[in-house]
């Protein structure tokens, strides 16, 4: 009634994980300046400790000690937060205190306090909960002592694969992770893995002061480049964890006569085989709504296909089920294809944990291809789903399970069309009519968010970006949103003010080039620390047509002319008359790739120069 939620499945007791005494009381009082300079709060000591006994037991203790400095760290740890999923799992607090400079109690936890909420997603549809725990008698200079258990309803008969990330949003002076139980079955892979130690019949690792995360424009998946240490089943295989998984499908992995009678309709006038296997994918791309649901322990098998037919809605699961099934029908090899969408996948800890995402292989069509229907946006002739370039998918052929990388992006995978007009007026405003067409990886992306928009929000998305170089929308349209194999076109008409200005005999401004910025320019950062991604990449092509103003002479054409070849990016600008105009035809061609973070700044000096005829001074002279 108050809006906090539940907590009534909050009070059973969980014992905690023990935890060997030497490493719990051993906490560091002394912080590195360097480390630690300028965070509101750091975590004195972090202590991971899962217990696990075959079919019997699986629960994690999570410990916190941490030292509060300031205001902000206030802010931020006045509620702390776990997430958990109440069906498969309980979660109890067994332990909070809040004390002084001295060691002095100030406030303890309340289980009434306590309350758990929905894991609201925008993406994902999840059965799972958020536990709030309010910290009370918070302030500069307190210590939070903190213990929450998680434990099992069904435990598991095999170890789950877990990974324990290395880096913090806070300094942590010591992280610790552990295992006590059957450790013997285990096995162990990532950042010091090989330096476990052993107490009190637990096996444990410690890192002190691990890399505090901070977030950087462009920079890979934090899955990609974060250190981690990864814990597995021992005597598990890829070629038993995908059988194990077919044989959990049985009869899903079939097509009632509604749906073979589908299939036949949607290819009955289709000549070709590769129009065949077209026209049933665009069917389920675009009949199907996509309810994203989580891929995991508890939630790997789909609806069976005469559901997904009825329904006309699904997970991944489902949507890749069901055209498998309808390709198999009409005579195409066909198999499910497990990814992992961030990070790499631990080959040396078979498990299907690992994956978060299922997708459509076809071995024998154009040497591999894969296709994900969830995605709405894309044409899914294309060679790459859009988001899965370079991933590794695990093939769940029963024959034969493997994985298969999914290919890169190739070159003109990605493009932006502009063709502007600009007029001057006042000699101080431009008017400006843009036709932008944006192809591949760019227009699917970019149809995508649009879709999941109301109408009336499109254009507060061009607003936006036309704000940024303070212009006003005058007209807007969108065309081929449901077109996936025609480019995403914006029709738009826009006005910048105050772009000109009079300096003497001579009216001095800027072409507008809020697309290019938007796609192709790079923010600066200061000391960067992280690798960036160019996903995937873009050809531009503009063409702008800028009317002289009346009693003016336009620009000089070779302030316009360019050809640049640089790593990152080689760009080409052209200039001509044409009667009182003034055209201008730009290409920038940008690269894919992860990069480290000593290339960033390189990287943005080639864009820099890339769109430096876009960025220069325009100068009209008046005539005498």
């Amino acid at each position: 009634m108050l809006g906090e939620g539940s907590n009534s499945g909050l009070k059973t007791p969980i014992a905690a994980v023990p935890i060997p005494e030497k490493l719990l009381n051993a906490i560091p009082t002394t912080a590195p300046p360097l480390y630690t300079k300028d965070y509101g709060a750091w975590y004195l000591k972090e202590i991971t400790a899962i217990s696990f006994i075959k079919k019997k037991e699986f629960k994690r203790s999570d410990s916190f000690s941490i030292k509060v400095i300031d205001s902000s760290g206030v802010a931020a740890l006045s509620t702390m937060q776990f997430g958990f999923d109440p069906l498969s799992e309980d979660i109890f607090v067994n332990d909070l205190q809040v004390k002084d400079e001295d060691g002095k109690v100030l406030a303890t936890g309340n289980v009434s306090d306590y309350y758990a909420v929905d894991a609201s997603s925008k993406t994902q549809a999840s059965q799972k909960k958020i536990l709030n725990i309010p910290i009370s008698g918070l302030r500069p200079g307190c210590q939070i002592d903190l213990t929450v258990t998680r434990q099992d309803l069904s435990p598991p008969d095999q170890f789950p694969f877990t990974s324990h990330a290395c880096v913090t949003s806070f300094p942590i002076l010591e992280d610790v992770f552990l295992i006590r139980g059957e450790t013997n079955t285990l096995k162990f892979s990532g950042l010091g893995a090989g330096n476990g130690q052993e107490s009190d019949g637990a096996l444990y690792w410690v890192r002190k002061q691990p890399e505090v995360y901070k977030w950087e424009p462009m920079e890979q998946s934090v899955a990609d480049f974060t250190p981690a240490f990864y814990v597995g089943d021992g005597s598990a295989t890829w070629n038993s964890e995908a059988k194990k998984y077919l044989g959990q499908l049985g009869d899903h992995l079939q097509l009632d006569t509604t749906g073979r009678d589908l299939a036949e309709k949607l290819i009955k006038n289709s000549k070709s085989e590769s129009d065949k296997i077209l026209s049933l994918t665009r069917y389920v791309q675009s009949n199907y709504t996509y309810k994203a649901l989580e891929f995991g322990r508890r939630a790997r098998l789909p609806h069976k296909t005469g559901e997904i037919i009825h329904n006309h809605y699904g997970d991944c699961k489902d949507h890749a089920l069901l055209l498998q099934q309808m390709l198999e029908a009409s005579g195409f090899a066909a198999q499910l294809a497990l990814v992992k969408t961030q990070g790499k996948v631990q080959k040396e800890l078979p498990s299907l944990d690992q994956f978060d995402h299922m997708v459509v292989y076809m071995p024998t069509f154009q040497n591999g291809f894969f296709i994900d229907c969830t995605d709405k946006g894309s044409d899914l002739a294309q060679e790459v789903p859009l988001g899965l370039a370079g991933k590794e998918a695990l093939i769940l052929d029963a024959a034969n399970p493997r994985f298969v990388t999914i290919p890169d992006y190739p070159d003109g995978s990605g493009a932006l069309i502009s063709r502007r007009e600009v007029w001057i007026t006042n000699e101080t405003d431009v008017v400006v009519h843009e036709v932008l067409s944006l192809r591949g990886c760019t227009g699917s992306a970019l149809r995508t968010y649009f879709k999941e928009l109301q109408p009336t929000a499109r254009r507060n998305y061009v607003d936006l970006q036309l704000n940024r170089q303070s212009a006003e929308t005058t007209g807007f349209k969108l065309q081929n949103l449901e077109d996936t194999q025609a480019p995403l076109v914006l029709d738009l008409d826009y006005v910048l003010k105050r772009q000109f200005h009079l300096a003497g005999n001579q009216l001095v401004g800027k072409l507008p080039d809020v697309w290019e910025q938007l796609y192709m320019s790079a923010d600066p950062v200061e000391h960067r620390v992280t690798p960036f991604e160019l996903s995937f990449p873009i050809d531009v092509e503009s063409v702008i047509t800028l009317v002289t103003p009346e009693g003016y002479r336009e620009p000089v054409l070779g302030d316009f002319r360019q050809n640049v070849q640089m790593p990152f990016a080689t760009s080409q600008s052209e200039a001509q008359k044409e009667g009182s105009k003034l055209k201008i035809d730009y290409r920038l061609q940008r690269r894919s790739g992860k990069f480290t973070a000593a290339d960033y700044g390189p990287y943005r000096e080639n864009m820099v120069k890339a769109l430096g005829p876009l960025e220069q001074s325009v100068t009209f002279t008046k005539m005498p």
